[in-house]
């Protein structure tokens, strides 16, 4: 009887403690400071995605890691659908910038093809067409980040291509998830989804004009005035004003030079002054 007490309860250990060493080892931990900030947030619009998200720990981006993003296209949430999918549509920094080395893409499964590689930074994409699942796969000769790196994913026109291709939004409103897994770490975050992202403003501006004059005097030299020197009074007048089609300035004479006693100086004939000798 004690033999069989002995060995039931060894075994009952034995399976106890793998159970507890099997939880350990597939755990995941939790990213941090996850967020994206959208181009746009309207329900069925084309939007580009801007990703933030920060490893745990120790853990690093290097060559056997691999970075889902899940739109849920599957689900009914974003449409990533699209064959056109170019390496330019993608930029991927996780405290370096990466080369987007190749995209493969259609439906799941799909895998990122590093075939050929060579280059220190690169990282290859593939695309789930059906599912809105988007991998990122470091290739063999990838530099590993350092450790606990915030990793930023671009897809679209905030890419540097920059990007053409985009993700279509949900087409209900309301909070709706994008979960991101890494090789060891796992996360999600809410975006709000609106019917309506736009607000249409108008305003009506009077329009404006001011108008001076850089002297309201002006003396003529020498004095007394010559025939034999040509005396000559210059006048600006500036003007400032909002209109769009700009504006006319004329500057016009009250007369002929005079004197108070009504004496005046005739104005020539040809419009040219010229002296006498």
């Amino acid at each position: 009887m004690l033999k069989r007490f002995l060995v039931v309860l060894t075994v009952f250990s034995l399976v106890l403690g793998t159970y507890f060493y099997s939880q350990t080892k597939v755990q995941a931990a939790a990213l941090t400071s996850m967020s994206d900030t959208m181009t746009r947030l309207q329900t069925s619009t084309l939007s580009s995605h801007d990703i933030l998200f920060t490893l745990v720990g120790a853990n690093t981006v290097a060559n056997g890691d691999t970075i889902t993003i899940d739109f849920d296209e599957d689900g009914g949430k974003f449409t990533v659908a699209n064959s056109g999918w170019v390496v330019g549509d993608f930029d991927f920094n996780d405290g370096a910038e990466r080369v987007i080395f190749g995209v493969v893409q259609g439906t799941a499964p799909q895998t990122p093809d590093c075939t050929g590689s060579v280059g220190v930074n690169d990282i290859a994409v593939a695309v789930e067409t059906d599912t809105g699942k988007i991998k990122f796969a470091p290739c063999s000769s990838y530099t590993a980040s350092g450790a606990a790196p915030t990793v930023n994913v671009e897809f679209g026109s905030v890419a540097a291509g920059p990007g053409t291709n985009r993700i279509t939004n949900p087409g209900s409103s309301g909070s709706t998830v994008i979960a991101i897994t890494e090789t060891t770490d796992s996360g999600s975050l809410a975006v709000p989804i609106m019917t309506s992202d736009q607000v249409t403003v108008s305003g009506t501006v009077d329009p404006s004009i001011t108008s001076t004059l850089s002297s309201s005097t002006c003396t003529l030299t020498p004095t007394p005035l010559t025939t034999t020197a040509i005396s000559v009074c210059s006048y600006t007048n500036g003007v400032d004003t909002n209109a769009t089609g700009g504006y006319t300035s004329t500057i016009t004479e009250d007369g002929e030079l005079r004197t108070a006693a009504a004496d005046t100086i005739t104005e020539v004939s040809d419009g040219n002054v010229e002296t006498t000798t």
